[in-house]
């Protein structure tokens, strides 16, 4: 089992927990874990210099909890989508057979298969099956307009650029300000004309898209809140990080009520990605007394600038989402549904939705049944093919391709003693929420499946995982349960029994399998025997899994 995250082994010691800590403790294998599992979790690509939160051990720690027998293997994805490259390679040539990552890079392509999802879809061709966070950037309309249901909001895209002239009312402070901006950045790119996008996908018209928010949520001091935006449009990438020519030139600007406007930035002017934190003074959206966070208003306008060539008059699919992690900054948003060619609240990108990665959502280990508030949504549309490494060009697709994401669901809030976040549970013990939490309890029970049964196939794996999960539907009235739970919760028992059930007998006078108990001391039994042990070891070790569906 290989695992990539951010760090491993970082956290200053006896402050927090250490690696030997959790091996004498037997929360992670290597010599001196009592129950056995003698074997340490193997370090494949190393830590990257500076203090992180090493949530790569907790991760590791839900997976020995799971599948104890599973040997480890440790790469860290490090700042750079090269570094998420190689830390794939190197757990490929150490002989890794699952893989569970829940690194989220927003700089990786909305509209095409980045090189990550390439180098995924590799690996699954040579067997390795790969498992990714859907990520935790669902923001939701928690306080609806009338007539709105409570729904994700947190990102929007639309199949096609629909240009109008940019009516904005210069009487009003806002959108003056909105004008003034777009006017001096049309003279910094020499453009010859310009246009805005119309928002609204029916007859009316409307370049200006408003959202109602709760700054103080990404606060970064008691005067300053940053709110991350990423904008991309359907050009092809040009490398890992957009840094190809794009022919078409827009511009997103924010305005935030009464504090002016700003242009979410690129550090490549040729690239078809804008990504930067638009900051808000929040002064005076702070009351001590006052334990709800002040409301701002958020207006988004989305420019086009033309220089006069047929190559610059593109309208091709854009859209933005805002990664925040978890932070629920939204309140409300006039668009706030999808209709026509237009989607709201899809939030899954990049390698996180690769069609061949299994794509998985969080649901909490001890509520009911329902898909986290933060748990990222599909679904992933392409509109270009694969970009070619050696010229950085990509075809545009005669149709979109529609990739259904997430794959399915697994459980957050299992306990971990590396680093406090999420509630305390015990002293030094704490619940471990977000999607970076489900995914390696979906990796340990793959581990389990697998140990059943070696011989099964990527493809075999992810379709046991589908056929035998537990449906739910969607939390939303506008968004399909394909697009937001995926197959639904992952049952380890059923999946287990399905795989138990197509193993051959045992020859006659064959040896018994080995295996080792929950106690690590080794015993005996036959095939059946083990896929019996397997769910007793899921009882034991994850009994977040499935204990509050009472399968074990």
């Amino acid at each position: 089992m290989g695992i990539i995250s951010n760090s491993f082994s970082t956290l200053p010691s006896p402050e927090y927990s250490s690696v030997d800590d959790n091996i004498a403790d037997g929360l992670l294998p290597g010599p001196g874990n009592p129950c056995g599992y003698t074997t340490p979790v193997q370090i494949v690509v190393a830590d990257p210099p500076g203090i992180q939160d090493d949530e790569g051990r907790s991760m590791a720690q839900l997976v020995h909890g799971i599948a104890p027998g599973a040997e480890l293997f440790w790469a860290s994805a490090g700042p750079q989508l090269g570094e998420m490259g190689t830390a794939i390679t190197e757990l490929q040539k150490a002989g890794v057979d699952v893989i569970v990552d829940d690194v989220i890079l927003p700089g990786e392509p909305f509209f095409q298969e980045s090189t990550i999802s390439q180098q995924i879809a590799a690996v699954r061709a040579a067997g390795i099956t790969y498992l990714s966070a859907a990520g935790n950037d669902t923001a939701l309309a928690r306080t609806p307009r009338p007539k709105q249901d409570v729904t994700p909001i947190g990102g929007w895209r639309t199949e096609q650029y629909r240009p109008v002239a940019c009516d904005l009312d210069a009487k009003d402070p806002d959108q003056k300000s909105v004008l003034d901006a777009i006017t001096s950045d049309a003279l910094r790119q020499d453009a010859v004309s310009f246009d805005c996008l119309d928002f609204d996908p029916g007859e009316a018209v409307d370049v200006v898209s408003n959202i109602t928010t709760l700054p103080a949520v990404v606060a970064v001091s008691d005067k300053e809140a940053r709110l991350p935006i990423v904008f991309q449009w359907a050009e092809p990438f040009g490398g890992p990080e957009g840094t190809g020519t794009a022919k078409a030139r827009f511009e997103m600007f924010v305005t935030f009520a009464g504090q002016g406007t700003q242009v979410i930035e690129t550090l490549i002017p040729d690239s078809p990605l804008r990504s930067s934190s638009p900051t808000v003074d929040i002064t005076n959206l702070l009351d001590p007394t006052d334990l709800t966070a002040d409301e701002l208003d958020m207006d988004i306008t989305i420019v086009r600038y033309l220089d006069g060539t047929p190559e610059s008059d593109l309208a091709p699919a854009l859209g933005y989402i805002v990664p925040t992690d978890g932070l629920q900054w939204a309140v409300s948003a006039e668009y706030w549904r999808s209709e026509g060619p237009d989607e709201v609240g899809r939030s899954i990108v990049g390698h996180n939705g690769a069609p061949a990665a299994i794509t998985v959502a969080a649901t909490g280990a001890t509520t009911d049944e329902r898909l986290e508030m933060f748990s990222s949504i599909g679904p992933v549309r392409y509109f270009l093919g694969p970009e070619d490494d050696a010229t950085g060009t990509a075809e545009r697709l005669a149709e979109p391709r529609k990739i259904v994401k997430p794959t399915i669901l697994s459980v957050d809030g299992s306990q971990q003693t590396v680093y406090p976040q999420g509630p305390e549970t015990a002293p030094g013990v704490w619940r471990f929420y977000g999607t970076s939490s489900a995914t390696p309890v979906a990796g340990g029970v793959v581990a389990l499946a697998l140990q059943l049964d070696p011989d099964l196939t990527p493809d075999e794996v992810e379709t046991l995982l589908t056929e035998t999960a537990s449906p739910v539907a969607s939390p939303y009235v506008s968004i399909a349960d394909d697009d937001s739970v995926g197959a639904g919760i992952i049952d380890a028992r059923a999946l287990l029994t399905r795989v138990a059930e197509g193993l051959p007998p045992l020859p006659a006078g064959a040896p018994p399998v080995r295996m080792l108990p929950v106690t690590g001391a080794a015993s005996v039994g036959t095939a059946w025997g083990a896929g019996v042990l397997g769910i007793g070891l899921l009882a034991v070790g994850a009994a977040v899994v499935v204990g509050r569906r009472q399968r074990v």
